[in-house]
């Protein structure tokens, strides 16, 4: 299994070896790591885009327990270094942290987070009515998130089993 490092560093490159490389049917190649910073596809948002050598990743994706970088040329097995693209990386991140602080707000006031998509264009938070709800404003969100911003509290990273 590949070592996901972007689990717990902001770092945007790094050398790694390429272990695999495959052409896909659609004309693709699929770039297997010993180790990434470069983040799939998955929880509400898009995957990190990049470079890998030479070529570039167009998309990531995890299949199982393998995460396949999905790139426009093939990449040599050997060293190599990668890159993520900081603008993506900063625009998906801040989008996701904003739906789960938008999710915490909310649960503040009584509904419950039950979907999130932090797509560029198309972010969003649904929510479901929960137990002694208030009512949600958009700007009582805004207060409640200034609040949580202003306090600037740590970021916490944990896992719970393989999630």
């Amino acid at each position: 299994m590949e070592r996901r490092v972007y689990l717990r560093s902001d770092d945007l490159d790094m050398n790694v070896d390429v272990v695999g490389c495959s052409q896909a049917v659609d004309g693709t190649f699929h770039v297997e790591l010993s180790a990434t910073l470069i983040h799939p596809h998955g929880g509400g948002q898009p995957s990190d885009v990049g470079t890998i050598g030479q070529a570039s990743v167009i998309r990531v994706i995890q299949v199982n327990d393998d995460v396949i970088h999905i790139c426009d040329r093939e990449e040599p097995i050997g060293s190599a270094c990668i890159q993520v693209s900081s603008p993506h990386r900063v625009l998906h991140a801040r989008l996701h942290s904003a739906g789960h602080l938008i999710g915490y707000c909310g649960e503040r006031l009584g509904w419950k987070a039950v979907k999130a998509h932090h797509w560029p264009g198309e972010a969003r938070v649904v929510f479901e009515a929960g137990q002694g709800m208030e009512l949600m404003t958009a700007d009582t969100i805004e207060r409640l998130a200034n609040e949580q911003v202003a306090a600037a509290s740590p970021r916490y990273t944990f896992q719970e089993g393989q999630v």
